[in-house]
């Protein structure tokens, strides 16, 4: 069975992620190739050292209405059976596709997308029909489209994400380098965030957040990783909170699964999300998670027990939370052991990967039936 995963780019992000696992963990019915509407991104040359297809359509400003010919040729000289689209572009074109291109298509939401005006959802309501099912990565984000595209909910599941454990069971971490950074004591507590650097990640309120446990006495050092189009806004926050020396925003980094071994605690600011990969990585590599209650992540996370829950944008209730975990460093260690043996027990990527592949297969099998 041949399949193209369609996405906007194999960039950085949790989608791009995904999308890179089922390319990589297929089973042995099932052959990838992968297209970016724009350039093949960061995450594309691990696929090619598998022998992996990835194809950059280079996508032209605006509505580009060449990619429906480039996409077209590609599912005929490719013999490729069905198409599964990623994210708000790719399922776009996806559905429009499906005027000209009749392949079975597989459209997959991952956020919980406040940021959509009322004309995205007109277009998703119109095009609904063109995809054959909807895959959301949370009961969260099923919920959000219930509402806002109810059409889909005749055609929909819910699949959770997975992720690649082998990282998060190799030895040692970056704790050392970390305090080096900041030239900070052993016994300094050091929190993270991953995430680009966008409004959904809301990561200035991690400055705020850091800000007022320095104030309240703790020796407390955060890491920021990622990248993004608010990073000059993010530094001018640091500034202006006098965090230069406690908050380090590290860019773009591949050792994620060693930074993360090295800090206490992960804190999600986010506004929103579907169900963000980063809280998998963060119970795997053995990091007790303190979030704001949006999207998926407290389907996950048991509150109290394997990680701790905040009511979305209750900024004192964060650092209430926060302040009252590290006067107890030993419960950290505890709470976040617990999400450690549950993460390795239940979030492998190949589970992931098989209930995709067998709606994949039921798919391409109802197509042919009725060719």
């Amino acid at each position: 069975m041949k399949v193209m995963y369609l996405i906007w780019s194999l960039g950085y992000g949790g989608a791009e992620k995904m999308v890179c696992s089922l390319a990589l963990d297929h089973g042995p019915d099932v052959e990838p190739l992968v297209c970016c509407l724009d350039d093949e991104g960061y995450h594309a040359s691990q696929l090619k050292e598998r022998g992996i297809q990835v194809i950059a359509l280079n996508k032209k400003r605006g509505f580009d209405f060449s990619v429906f010919r480039q996409l077209r040729r590609i599912i005929r000289t490719e013999g490729v059976q069905l198409v599964n689209s990623h994210l708000w572009s790719a399922n776009l074109y996806a559905r429009l596709l499906k005027f000209i291109c009749n392949v079975p298509l597989v459209a997959v939401e991952h956020n919980v997308d406040m940021w959509k005006k009322w004309y995205h959802f007109t277009i998703d309501r119109v095009l609904a029909a063109r995809a054959d099912t909807y895959i959301y990565v949370s009961q969260a984000v099923s919920n959000f489209y219930r509402e806002n595209v109810p059409a889909t909910q005749s055609r929909h599941r819910v699949i959770y994400n997975g992720i690649e454990l082998a990282p998060y069971q190799e030895t040692g971490d970056g704790r050392r380098a970390i305090l080096d950074h900041f030239g900070a004591d052993n016994d300094a507590f050091l929190l993270i965030n991953i995430g680009r650097l966008v409004e959904a990640k809301n990561q200035v309120e991690l400055v705020r957040v850091t800000r007022a446990l320095v104030d309240k006495g703790h020796d407390v050092y955060t890491l920021i990783v990622g990248d993004g189009p608010l990073r000059g806004e993010l530094e001018r926050e640091i500034d202006a909170a006098g965090m230069q020396e406690r908050i380090w925003l590290t860019g773009n980094r591949d050792d994620v699964p060693l930074l993360l071994k090295g800090c206490d605690l992960f804190v999600l600011t986010s506004g929103w999300e579907g169900l963000p990969l980063v809280i998998l990585e963060t119970m795997s590599a053995g990091t007790l998670p303190v979030f704001y209650d949006v999207g998926g992540t407290a389907e996950i996370v048991r509150d109290g027990h394997d990680g701790f829950k905040i009511p979305a944008g209750d900024t004192q209730a964060m650092i209430d939370t926060l302040d009252g975990l590290l006067h107890r460093p030993q419960e950290i260690i505890r709470f976040a052991e617990n999400g450690r043996k549950r993460a390795l027990a239940e979030f492998d990527t190949r589970n992931m990967v098989n209930q995709y592949e067998v709606l994949f297969s039921q798919i391409v099998r109802k197509a042919t039936e009725k060719a």
